[in-house]
């Protein structure tokens, strides 16, 4: 009767044993950072190679590729400082520089990019004349978009950092053409 009683104890210390082992090693590549929290709250950050934490659901790992140059175009319309309406492809190309605040600090990092992108376009195109968006400002409203997307989102520690703003298309809609 005891050794029947041991065989389900024996099988659940291997069941646990294995959770733990399998749960707890995990292997980062060299652009990864993994940030690891327990219960819910920071604990680290680790680099590429094999790494050792405690098994879910006490720790949890979030991997974040920190070289990875990710981009992403939107088409909008808007308004030059002389009210003449010009449609533009904006692309941005960035990447997740800081894995903890790319984790913790905003709910859509990437969205919010977008967001204050769009917001920073229509505030540089709206101060400048068609002539010079449609010619050539071209370079110098992407350099200042970028600046002004940089700073912001820095405010925000979204832990993003812009790489390029360029203007991929710019053109005036054929009914306001004239």
């Amino acid at each position: 009767e005891r050794r029947g009683r041991r065989l389900p104890a024996l099988a659940l210390l291997a069941v646990i044993a294995l959770w733990a082992l399998f749960g707890s090693f995990y292997l980062n590549e060299a652009a990864e950072r993994s940030v690891i929290t327990r219960f819910g709250k920071y604990i680290k950050t680790t680099t590429g190679g094999f790494n050792m934490r405690l098994p879910w659901p006490i720790d949890q790992r979030t991997v974040v590729n920190v070289t990875e140059f990710l981009s992403f175009q939107h088409p909008t319309s808007m308004l030059t400082q002389d009210e003449a309406l010009v449609v533009i492809d904006l692309a941005v190309q960035y990447r997740r520089a800081d894995p903890v605040k790319f984790a913790f600090n905003v709910r859509e990092p990437e969205e919010t990019l977008g967001e204050v992108s769009e917001s920073a376009i229509r505030e540089i195109v709206g101060q400048s004349k068609l002539d010079f968006v449609l010619e050539a400002g071209r370079q110098e409203i992407g350099a200042k978009t970028k600046d002004l997307v940089q700073r912001t989102i820095t405010a925000y520690n979204t832990g993003i950092e812009v790489i390029s703003v360029n203007l991929q298309g710019v053109s005036v809609p054929e009914q306001v053409a004239p």
